[in-house]
Parts: structure tokens; C-alpha cells; sequence
């Protein structure tokens, strides 16, 4: 039984230790979980306290919690430039579809695309400054951060 609650205890430990790291960019106070308003959680010393454990055992048990979470910031880190490289690589295929378009259109429809492009440009960023006069933009129901540029605009 001892075991069983243990074991729980660690993983839901483990998760929120997770759940706690704050990737660059993220939300701002999120950073480490606050415990009914008792300050940051510290999951070695919460173990420690709940099941009695020596030094040794804290000390092990710390190390696995730094383990982790070196572990998920070089998860993040690798994901975060993969998903650069992916932006660049959609970035240039945009680019090159829109050299494609503007080579077939007359030198007053390229003008006109061109136009058209700048309107565009200027309807999403006064989008995005609107959407920041209602929050910092960085919040769960922000859109914008998960809409694709528009083409071109890398």
C-alpha cells in the first residue's frame, strides 16, 4: 500500500515538476507552481516531509527530478528548432510560389499583387496590435499565434 502511494506521489510529483517549467516566452507568474497559496512547491522537500526520507534518499530523489528536467529542456529546445526550421522552410516555399505568380502577371498586375500584399500585411498587424490592446496575446485563446503568415510575410 505504502508502495502504491509512493509510486502516485512521485509520478503526480514528477508531472507537476513538468508542468511547472516555464519555456522561454511562456506565461509570466506560471513559472513555478504555487501550493494553496503556501508559496513554490518543492516536490523533494514535499516527499521528504510526507514518507520521512534520509538525506541519501533526497538526494537521489533530487537528482532524478534535475534529470528530468534536463531531459524536457532539451525536448523543448530540440522542438523549438524544429519548428524554426519548419517556419524557414515555409517561409521560402511561400516565397517561391509568389515569384512563381508575379512572373506570369503583367508589370500593372504585379503592381496590383504587390498592392494587395501590403493591404494584407497591414489588415494582420492591425489585427495582432487589436488583439494586444485585449491582453498580452499570450494567453491560451490566442489565435493569431497559431494562424500561418500570410504569403510572403515571413
Amino acid at each position: 500500500m505504502k508502495l502504491t502511494v509512493f509510486i502516485a506521489l512521485f509520478f503526480a510529483l514528477a508531472m507537476s515538476t513538468v508542468s511547472a517549467e516555464s519555456p522561454e516566452g511562456g506565461h509570466e507568474g506560471h513559472g513555478q507552481k504555487h501550493h494553496r497559496g503556501h508559496g513554490p512547491r518543492d516536490p523533494v522537500a514535499h516527499l521528504t516531509e510526507a514518507l520521512s526520507l534520509s538525506e541519501d534518499q533526497a538526494a537521489q530523489i533530487e537528482a532524478i527530478f534535475t534529470e528530468q528536467r534536463e531531459q524536457h529542456e532539451a525536448m523543448r529546445q530540440a522542438y523549438q528548432e524544429k519548428h524554426e526550421a519548419q517556419q524557414e522552410e515555409r517561409c521560402a516555399k511561400r516565397a517561391e510560389v509568389e515569384a512563381q505568380v508575379v512572373a506570369v502577371l503583367t508589370d500593372e498586375q504585379a503592381a496590383q499583387f504587390a498592392d494587395m500584399k501590403a493591404e494584407r500585411v497591414e489588415k494582420m498587424a492591425k489585427r495582432a496590435e487589436k488583439m494586444a490592446e485585449h491582453g498580452d496575446g499570450e494567453g491560451h485563446h490566442n489565435r493569431m499565434r497559431h494562424r500561418r503568415p500570410p504569403m510572403g510575410d515571413c
